[in-house]
């Protein structure tokens, strides 16, 4: 379009890809959001450091809060979105809520009244009944959502969503409403201008979750009624009309059956656009800007195929979706489809943001064609060096593109504990070749030690200058680096220290290649690390106090999600971290003395 671009950026983010793609780059403030992203005066400064004409909230953070829209008129720079009128009236679930409910769009049981105390929470559940979902008001995309199901889960799910609607949007405020499960999550994208002209670009079915926080998103939504479609897209251009809207938006609902409830409206561009966008053939970000600059809503042909859309996230489905982070070793994007990525080879995924590190989008003829493109480039596409969720995504694409279900929001919980992969014959041998191609003096022969979450494994390595055999396996380096093939068959695999990472036959492994020392200590103190980096948030347990296995002993904050670290067996307890300690992946939080 022309224009000259800033980003600001924190200092975690200080090497991101995008810094180099941009006209300047402006620091914002340390690492933690509140000092950085969160900060509307930093922000704002930085826009007039730059003489910026406009500002691009993106999603998340302050793209939803009216403060920074204030801030942005008062300094006479265009704010690419809503007003800040609007935004306090569709950044708030609450007002959201009494908007739809004035317009007789259905909307869940619930509470969103001003009193915030835990007591009003209390009394609100009671009348409802089980279960409820806990949700802070001043945010989207799943954040800080916490069910309730038992007397005994209101409070602590009533103070996760408090803390992470206070760390991810700045605001502590919840809503709570009736919890519907089995359902599907489908929104509606609208464009609105000054001029009154409104478009719906057809629906989203983003019902694959986990944390209630979407993985795989498609467009059109498949399999919903006629009727249910249309009363859906006229139930968000009814809301969108009424606060008189401005720019991109998205109205949100779960729908069972035939049955349709409002759960919020994002007044910003979400994550999942580009499946809008290449389906309607448009670029959702240049009609923002076209539209924060006077001009009128496009005339758009219609929808053209269906696409759907993957998120590559630093996490470990094996753990429960747990948050990982590290340095990505291996990064290769697959071609044929769209990628919007914002990590490449050598970024480091850090614990204080959102984990996403990129996303993979498919266009097809229908949605059968679009689901077989997508499982084509997850196999294609090849990330070392951190936990990822590329081969839980790859398995379930595949799963989807050979059934005609139609997933709802439990989908992925039901599945109960996903396994770790085990490694093949072939995964071993690779990843023995590598550590034995590094080892120094290189011997002709050799027996590498490989240990992975089950159990430990000798592989026999011959070299002979040529050609590495293994496991009784040709492997072969190619030409392109940390890409090889075994017996033929193309594969990666990266050695980061003592850790071997190998993605072949569709699953990726990790190795520990160094043996355990022989001796032990003969102390029975038992140590919990840290999983990940991140912030200690809560203590709840004292030194010398006996506790049992399960019990909850800490909680820490990281990648705007909460984790609890609880005790894995009996004994007495020695806490070795204070709330509000920043900690590092394998840090001691405390010890054990088992009884």
């Amino acid at each position: 379009m022309g224009f000259r671009v800033a980003v600001g950026y924190s200092d975690a983010d200080a090497d991101d890809r995008v810094l180099r793609e941009v006209d300047f780059a402006i620091r914002l403030g340390p690492a933690p959001a509140s000092e950085s992203y969160l900060s509307v005066e930093r922000v704002i400064a930085a826009a007039a450091s730059c003489h910026a004409d406009m500002i691009h909230p993106g999603y998340g953070f302050l793209s939803e809060d009216r403060r920074l829209a204030e801030a942005a008129e008062q300094a006479n720079i265009i704010f690419v979105g809503p007003s800040s009128l609007v935004l306090r009236q569709l950044g708030s679930k609450g007002v959201a809520r009494e908007i739809a409910q004035r317009l007789g769009v259905p909307t869940l049981a619930g509470y969103s009244g001003p009193n915030q105390t835990d007591e009003a929470f209390v009394a609100a559940v009671a009348r409802l009944g089980y279960p409820v979902v806990f949700k802070p008001a001043g945010g989207g995309g799943g954040k800080g959502m916490a069910v309730a199901r038992a007397d005994t889960e209101i409070i602590p799910a009533l103070g996760l969503a408090r803390r992470a609607g206070r760390t991810a949007f700045g605001n502590a405020d919840v809503i709570l409403e009736s919890y519907l499960e089995r359902v599907r999550h489908v929104e509606v994208q609208v464009l609105r201008d000054s001029y009154g002209n409104a478009a719906v670009l057809g629906d989203r079915d983003c019902s694959l979750q986990r944390r209630h926080q979407k993985i795989v998103e498609e467009s059109p939504a498949p399999g919903l009624d006629d009727r249910v479609r249309r009363a859906l897209h006229d139930s968000a251009r009814a809301i969108m009309e009424d606060v008189a809207y401005l720019n991109a938006g998205t109205v949100e609902f779960v729908v069972s059956g035939n049955e349709y409830y409002f759960i919020e409206a994002n007044p910003r561009l979400q994550v999942e656009h580009p499946v809008t966008e290449v389906v309607w053939g448009v670029d959702l970000v240049e009609q923002q800007f076209r539209i924060a600059m006077g001009e009128s809503v496009p005339s758009l042909d219609g929808p053209r195929g269906h696409a759907v859309e993957a998120r590559v996230y630093a996490e470990d489905p094996a753990e429960d979706f747990r948050p990982s982070g590290g340095r990505l070793e291996h990064v290769s994007w697959p071609g044929g489809v769209r990628v919007d990525a914002g990590a490449d080879e050598g970024a480091v995924v850090t614990a204080h943001y959102d984990g996403l590190i990129g996303k993979v989008i498919a266009h097809g003829t229908g949605r059968g064609s679009a689901l077989d493109k997508l499982a084509d480039a997850l196999r294609d596409c090849s990330i070392l060096g951190a936990e990822t969720n590329l081969a839980f995504l790859r398995r379930l694409v595949q799963d989807l593109a050979g059934t005609e279900t139609l997933p709802t929001t439990d989908f992925i919980d039901s599945l109960g504990h996903i396994q770790r992969a085990r490694p093949t014959s072939s995964a071993l041998a690779l990843a023995a070749a590598l550590v034995a191609s590094r080892n120094t003096p290189v011997a002709a022969r050799q027996r590498i030690y490989l240990a992975d979450e089950q159990e430990a494994h000798l592989v026999a390595v011959e070299l002979d200058g040529q050609a590495t055999r293994a496991a009784n396996m040709e492997i072969a380096a190619t030409s392109e680096p940390h890409e090889w093939l075994v017996n033929g068959q193309e594969a990666a695999a990266v050695k980061v220290g003592s850790r071997v990472w190998v993605d072949l036959d569709g699953n990726i492994n990790s190795f520990e290649s160094s043996p355990p020392e022989r001796t032990r200590t003969a102390s029975l103190t038992e140590s919990a690390t840290a999983p990940m980096a991140g912030r200690v948030i809560s203590v709840k347990a004292s030194s010398g106090e006996r506790v049992v296995a399960g019990q909850p002993v800490m909680a820490l904050e990281a990648m705007k999600m909460e984790l609890t670290i609880r005790a894995d067996r009996d004994g007495t307890i020695r806490i070795l971290s204070a709330e509000g300690d920043q900690v590092v992946q394998g840090t001691v939080l405390f010890q054990l003395v088992p009884e």
